[in-house]
This record gives C-alpha cells, structure tokens and sequence, in this order.
C-alpha cells in the first residue's frame, strides 16, 4: 500500500531513534505525529523533529484511545516495544505488558478506528527459534498484527527491522 499525500501518521514509540527517523523520512507524506510514554524524551523528540509528541502508554488501552480521538490517524506505525533481550528476561512482565498487550491495544482501537493501515514494526530475534522472551513477544505481534488481516478492513503488515 502507498501512503497517500497528507494522510495523519501515528509513530508508536515516536521518541526512539527509529520513531524519530521515520518521522523524518515520512515528513512530505502526512501529518506526523509521534507518541510515547517519557514526556522529558517526547519534548526532545518534538524540537528535534519540529512534529508533536503526544504523551501515549500503549500498555494502558485508554492512553490508546485518548490519542487515536486526537489524531484520527490514517495509518499507524507500531514502533513502541521494550526492545533489549537482557531487559526483557530480567523484567518480562513490564516487556508483555508492553510487546503483547500494547500490540494488542494498538491493534484493537486501530479497527475501533477504522485505521487504513497498520505497521507493525518488528525484530529479526523473532525468526524461529525464539530463544528468549523479547524474541517471543515480538513474534507474538507479528502473528498477531497478520491474523488481524483476516477480520478487520484495517490493513495490518509486520516489517523486521
């Protein structure tokens, strides 16, 4: 799918390095909007980028939803995770909270909303054999993010970054 001139994008996990690059890349394609949970991170993202940087907690699915009512997003670009193998084994609930069942609210109010296209930013840890619990959880939105596919006229892909 090719994203359309002035369509409104939401980058999850905005104020990252990729979030940040994207944004960048995609400035003559749409309205950016990044959004992510440290608000000191969110401002420097926001000057660095000139785009706003909405405080979002994809852990909590009304944080979720507060944000999709504000920017009514065509396309969403699902780049928020706990993204480290030593983190996520030493704290694999914050990384479930976050991988699994962010993904899914992500996933969940982007068909609420109708959202064109969601992409699901993912890792090549998740090719198989899935060794460790940040490899497993980002598989578990890929599968997730493509089985969508198959109930919602929202498009869901997943790309391995």
């Amino acid at each position: 799918m090719i994203i359309l001139l002035m369509d409104k994008i939401l980058i999850t996990g905005g104020n990252g390095f990729l979030g940040k690059e994207l944004a960048k890349v995609l400035s003559s394609e749409g309205e950016i909007f990044l959004g992510s949970r440290n608000n000191k991170n969110n401002r420097n993202a926001s000057i660095e980028t000139s785009f706003p940087c909405i405080p979002l907690d994809i852990s909590n699915i009304e944080s979720v939803r507060d944000v999709f009512r504000y920017v009514k997003p065509d396309i969403v670009i699902h780049g928020a995770a706990t993204k480290f193998v030593d983190l996520s084994e030493e704290y694999p609930f914050e990384t479930i909270d976050v991988n699994i069942k962010g993904s899914e609210n992500v996933a969940r109010v982007s068909m609420e909303n109708k959202v064109k296209l969601v992409i699901g930013i993912s890792t090549d840890k998740a090719a198989p054999p899935c060794r460790n619990i940040y490899a497993i959880s980002k598989a578990l939105m890929e599968r997730l993010f493509c089985r969508c596919n198959d109930i919602t006229e929202t498009n869901f892909l997943c790309v391995r970054y």
